[in-house]
């Protein structure tokens, strides 16, 4: 629970999915969170009103956000649930043309070829030889060719000696 609670305070998005029959344990929870990032929804909303097979009521509120009333056992109110979190996660990234780099491996290739392309500039900017200075480029390039997947022979003859030590 510890860690469950520690995640949902990083959020950026988070989902307060209550019983509708008994939203008072998810009213509780959601005193400790911002208003704002939270998207409240009443589950089991078939349930309310089974007999008529009429809608039940939509509540207004859960723990003061609008909720959203959905069934996840008839499918009733996801349609509008994924639009509300499409809203958010469009809110929360931009129009979609920004790029995201997903996997650890990759920062760290763009943290490193960044670094060498500012090495580069700053060495071209002082003087430096032009030698370092392409070498630095060569640096970028290659940390760059570990994002798009383009490798070549040098980048595998480094990795079979630096791994398996051949040669010493």
């Amino acid at each position: 629970m510890r860690r469950a609670r520690a995640r949902a305070d990083n959020a950026d998005i988070r989902i307060l999915l209550a019983d509708a029959s008994d939203p008072a344990p998810a009213e509780r929870l959601a005193a400790q969170w911002p208003v704002g990032d939270t998207i409240a929804v009443l589950n089991k909303i078939d349930l309310l009103a089974p007999e008529t097979g009429a809608p039940p009521p939509e509540p207004a509120a859960l723990a003061g956000l609008p909720a959203l009333p959905v069934s996840l056992r008839t499918g009733a109110g996801l349609a509008r649930l994924l639009e509300v979190l499409g809203v958010r996660v469009r809110e929360k990234t931009g129009d979609g043309n920004a790029l995201y780099l997903t996997r650890a491996r990759h920062r760290l290739a763009l943290v490193e070829a960044a670094a060498a392309l500012t090495r580069a500039l700053e060495g071209a900017a002082a003087g430096a030889d032009p030698e370092l200075v392409a070498e630095d480029l060569r640096l970028a390039a290659r940390a760059i060719g570990r994002i798009t997947g383009r490798v070549d022979v040098e980048d595998l003859l480094d990795i079979v000696f630096r791994e398996f030590c051949i040669g010493k």
